[in-house]
C-alpha cells in the first residue's frame, strides 16, 4: 500500500484526499502500542439526537487528554504526519472532538454519556503545524451536533468545512450552494446513498433499525418531499424534468455543485449506479451490516462502466469550466 500511495503523485505532488478516523480498533496496533494514551474502560459516541434518538457508541476507545498533552501530542502529530505524506486533502472525521468529546462508560448507554473537553489550542496548534510542513489541506467534518466554538476555530486557522447538499435544503429558502470554503457532496459514508435519500427508502430502513418511531414517520416522510422540492427548483432551470428518476437528479445535482465555488467536490462511487444500501450507520455495528457490503460491481466491470464514465466526465467538465 505505502508503494501505491507514493506512486499516486501526478507532477510530484501528491493528489489524494484522504481521512483520518476519530479512533482505532480496541485489539488493533495503536491501541497496544500506545496502551498508555487510551482509556480502555471508555468508548466514544454521540448523545441522542434527531438522527439517532438512543445516542451512539461507536466502539473505539477514547484517548486520554491527560496523557496526550503531556507527551505534548506525539502521537496526534504523528497520525496528521503519517497520512499527509500522501494527502493533498486530509479529513479530520468529528472535527468536533479537538474540543470535546462524548464519553460512554464501557457497558453503559449512551444516554449515560457526557461530555469531557480537550485541549482544543494545543490541538489546533497541532493541525496548523503539521499541515503548514506538508502543504496539506485540512478539511473537518463538522457535520451533527458543532458547538459554535468549532466553526469559529475552523474559521480562525483555514480549515474547511463540509457542505452535504440534503442538511442545506430548507423549505423556506432555495437550495444553498458551498463557497469557497467547504467542501461538497451530496452525502458521505455515514450516510445512506443518495438514490435512498431521493426515495425515502432510508426511513423505512430508520423504522426497522429503531432509529425513527412510526409515528415520526409521516411527518419525516412530509420533510422529505419539501426538501426533494426545494432540489427541482434549483435543478429545473439546468433542464432536469420534474420527473426525473433518482439517477438524473444525481446527475444534475452534482453538475450544480460542481459549478460552485467549493474547491472540491466529492462524488460517491456507489451513488453513480443508484446503490441504497448504506456502508456504514453510525451507532449500530457490524452485525447490522457495516462496513461488509462488497461494491455491487467488479473493478473490472467498473472500468468499463459507460454510466459511470458519463457521470465522473460531467463532473469534470463542470468543474473545469467553473
Amino acid at each position: 500500500m505505502e508503494e501505491q500511495l507514493a506512486a499516486i503523485r501526478p507532477a510530484g505532488k501528491p493528489a489524494l484526499y484522504l481521512d483520518v478516523p476519530l479512533g482505532v480498533h480496541p485489539d488493533g496496533y495503536d491501541a497496544w502500542r500506545e496502551g498508555a494514551l487510551f482509556l480502555r474502560k471508555i468508548d466514544t459516541g454521540a448523545p441522542p439526537d434527531a438522527f439517532q434518538p438512543r445516542g451512539q457508541t461507536w466502539g473505539l476507545p477514547a484517548l486520554d487528554p491527560r496523557v496526550s498533552r503531556r507527551e505534548g501530542h506525539r502521537y496526534f502529530a504523528e497520525c496528521l504526519r503519517h497520512q499527509m505524506r500522501h494527502a493533498r486533502y486530509l479529513r479530520l472525521d468529528h472535527v468536533m472532538s479537538l474540543h470535546r468529546l462524548f464519553f460512554v462508560p464501557a457497558g453503559f448507554p449512551a444516554t449515560d454519556g457526557v461530555y469531557v473537553r480537550f485541549p482544543a489550542d494545543e490541538l489546533w496548534a497541532t493541525v496548523c503545524l503539521e499541515s503548514e510542513r506538508a502543504g496539506c489541506v485540512v478539511v473537518g467534518e463538522d457535520l451533527g451536533t458543532v458547538p459554535e466554538e468549532v466553526r469559529t476555530a475552523m474559521r480562525r486557522h483555514r480549515v474547511h468545512g463540509m457542505f452535504v447538499q440534503p442538511f442545506e435544503l430548507t423549505p423556506t429558502r432555495s437550495a444553498a450552494l458551498p463557497g469557497t470554503d467547504r467542501v461538497a457532496s451530496l452525502d458521505t459514508h455515514d450516510l445512506f446513498p443518495f438514490a435512498a435519500y431521493w426515495t425515502g427508502s432510508d426511513l423505512a430502513d430508520r423504522v426497522k433499525r429503531g432509529m425513527l418511531s412510526a409515528d415520526r414517520l409521516h411527518a419525516e416522510e412530509e420533510q422529505r418531499e419539501a426538501e426533494r422540492a426545494v432540489l427541482r427548483r434549483a435543478l429545473a432551470s439546468a433542464g432536469c424534468p420534474a420527473d426525473a428518476n433518482a439517477l438524473t437528479v444525481l446527475r444534475y445535482a452534482l453538475v450544480r455543485l460542481a459549478t460552485s465555488p467549493a474547491p472540491l467536490v466529492v462524488v460517491t462511487l456507489e451513488d453513480a449506479w443508484g446503490e441504497r444500501r448504506p456502508q456504514n450507520v453510525p451507532g449500530t455495528s457490524a452485525v447490522d451490516g457495516n462496513w461488509v457490503h462488497k461494491l455491487t460491481r467488479t473493478l473490472e466491470e467498473l472500468s468499463d462502466a459507460h454510466d459511470v464514465k458519463t457521470l465522473l466526465a460531467a463532473v469534470a467538465a463542470a468543474r473545469r469550466h467553473a
